[in-house]
């Protein structure tokens, strides 16, 4: 088989289908299904230059194709589906538990609505720790972070934050591989940033936090959080960014949560079109739940953005 034989395969030109559908770059449509090689090299396939071995690269296509049509299962834990990037957290978390040094962090991004919270959920079901949500105050002082996040594993409060900080290592150093989960992130000061760090230095825990891509990039950017952020994320062993919402997560989402609703063919990709238009995966189950069965499901839609529009501000765009 040669470069342009490879390029021409029925398979590829399948996944090349399916990724102008998904309107994805090389990097992230290998990512997300997981075709088993860089982006990189799927596009040097598609432009008929791979240099590669090409019958290992059509298995590992073909495999990968054939993940993405065969139906979804719609396994729900602890009433969460298990889409893939749900997966690929709980992947993450054994991975950091199993680690016998600091690379004990997971980290979660994705946009408003597409999960990260739930992901949380989860795990901190699957897992026990320690849970919670950080706050806007907990960038400010030190202090009132340290006995903030000391609270929920029941430290006293401290007028120190020498001792407040001994007191939390002390707690969470007496726990069994304890996992420490953390959603809204961006919320850390660089004490706080730091903070995390010492934790995963001095103790065995697992931690888990998660942000929108907008603000762990600014955190990678700021000069006031950069250095701590830099140093804080060398120690993960994945950064999860959540996708858009795809074909197959509403088919599985229907599956698990509205097994009564059968979509009919193209349906799924119009869920998927509006939801990735705002909301996400709550707007996937914001319109299955408004609409009365699959003839009214174009009416479910068209409420729900009728219901998302928004009055522009002057200079808004």
């Amino acid at each position: 088989m040669t470069a342009n034989q490879l390029a021409n395969h029925p398979v590829v030109s399948r996944l090349a289908e399916i990724q102008q559908e998904l309107c994805l770059k090389d990097i992230q449509f290998a990512s997300q299904l997981r075709l088993g090689m860089h982006g990189a090299n799927w596009g040097k396939i598609l432009a008929g230059t791979y240099d590669g071995s090409h019958v290992k690269a059509i298995t590992k296509l073909q495999v990968a194709l054939e993940s993405w049509a065969n139906p979804v299962s719609g396994d729900t834990e602890e009433g969460i589906v298990i889409l893939r990037h749900v997966q690929e957290a709980l992947d993450a978390v054994e991975i950091a538990l199993a680690a016998d040094d600091e690379h004990r962090l997971v980290v979660i991004s994705g946009p408003r609505g597409s999960g990260k919270s739930r992901s949380i959920s989860l795990i901190h079901a699957k897992y026990g720790g320690y849970s919670q949500e950080a706050l806007p105050s907990w960038s400010g002082s030190y202090l009132n972070f340290l006995n903030k996040f000391g609270a929920g594993l029941g430290v006293a409060p401290s007028t120190s934050a020498g001792l407040a900080e001994t007191a939390i290592l002390n707690a969470v150093g007496a726990m069994n591989k304890p996992v420490i989960c953390i959603d809204e992130f961006n919320y850390f000061s660089p004490s706080g940033i730091n903070f995390m760090k010492a934790m995963l230095n001095v103790t065995t825990a697992v931690q888990v936090v998660s942000t929108i891509p907008h603000y762990l990039a600014r955190m990678a950017c700021d000069t006031k959080t950069a250095q701590e952020a830099a140093q804080y994320l060398r120690r993960a062993v994945a950064i999860i960014h959540i996708p858009a919402v795809t074909d197959r997560d509403v088919n599985q989402i229907q599956k698990a949560l509205f097994p009564s609703l059968l979509l009919q063919p193209g349906q799924a990709h119009a869920v998927a079109a509006a939801a990735n238009r705002k909301s996400r995966l709550d707007s996937v189950v914001t319109i299955f739940a408004d609409t009365d069965g699959h003839e009214d499901l174009a009416s479910a839609i068209l409420r729900h953005e009728r219901g998302l529009k928004v009055t522009l501000k002057p200079g808004e765009d």
